[in-house]
């Protein structure tokens, strides 16, 4: 599973990829020959990535619903992470997520990256509605989620909670 867009191209992480990630992320760049960055893996990706291996190993159908990896369209260079915190909730709900490492920050990229995914979950079925939370002071990611039709929903202290919702009909 691949999304490219103009300038990116998004893969979600298999088994394989998060055990690297995890154990040997120096490897994971030799394996997929990408330019190594010592921006990335940040770590909040690999404290997540155990979680999202053992709900993956358990339920192959939820590949997708976890992290992606974001390079360059040449597949040259990770430009970050971005994605979902599990499989849809009943109501049809997704949280979304997204990093981008320091040195490729304000060229776009989490934009595209975000539209790419929710493009994606809305195109599922069972998916209406993807949330994101950002923090209060933190107006790129504010910018990122209201340039992908996101609305402001609620504040919880210093975190603001967005939700963008399906428009189109479904046939």
């Amino acid at each position: 599973m691949l999304l490219k867009t103009s300038h990116l191209l998004l893969r979600p992480f298999e088994e394989w990829m998060g055990r690297l990630i995890i154990n040997h992320p120096l490897e994971f760049f030799k394996q997929l020959d990408l330019q190594r960055t010592n921006e990335w893996p940040h770590s909040g990706l690999k404290a997540l990535m155990p979680l999202y291996l053992e709900e993956l190993h358990h339920n192959k159908s939820h590949l997708g619903f976890g992290p992606w990896a974001i390079f360059d369209r040449n597949h040259s260079y990770v430009i970050g992470d971005a994605g979902f915190k599990g499989a849809p909730s009943e109501e049809g709900a997704l949280e979304i997520g997204y990093s981008i490492v320091p040195e490729e920050r304000g060229k776009g990229y989490a934009t595209e990256a975000v539209s790419a995914l929710c493009q994606w979950a809305f195109e599922l079925n069972n998916v209406t509605e993807v949330r994101a939370e950002c923090d209060r002071d933190n107006i790129p990611s504010q910018r990122v989620l209201e340039h992908n039709q996101f609305s402001f929903h609620d504040a919880d202290q210093d975190i603001f909670i967005y939700k963008r919702q399906i428009r189109e009909a479904r046939t």
